[in-house]
């Protein structure tokens, strides 16, 4: 499920689809982490709330037609929070190699859950 191509424009997701994506993501989140996706909804800086965050982030607008504002709107958070969260999963992608571990470990189940 992707709306990712140069010419397309972004197209909002419906409620039954958001309902769908947040189970799958909460699912993979308890499946890796042992924990509801609910917990990390939080606005605490610690590493291991924030990690789960970015790579949700990240799995959301990597795998669905989510805008930022809607996954903002999701974490209770603003827009740009959600802009740098992504970017910032980005680098630590390139550079952490535990993370990049847990992060394709989630978004498989998140995948394997949708």
């Amino acid at each position: 499920m992707t709306c990712r191509s140069e010419k397309s424009l972004k197209i909002m997701v419906s409620e039954k689809e958001l309902k769908i994506i947040v189970g799958a993501l909460d699912s993979a989140c308890m499946e890796v982490f042992g924990a509801p996706l609910a917990n990390y909804q939080n606005r605490s800086h610690k590493r291991k709330y924030a990690d789960v965050r970015m790579m949700s982030v990240r799995i959301l607008r990597e795998n669905t037609c989510m805008t930022y504002v809607e996954i903002a709107e999701l974490f209770g958070m603003h827009y740009t929070t959600i802009v740098y969260s992504y970017y910032r999963a980005g680098d630590l992608l390139l550079v952490d190699g535990a993370f990049g571990e847990k992060y394709e470990e989630y978004e498989k189940h998140f995948k394997n859950s949708l």
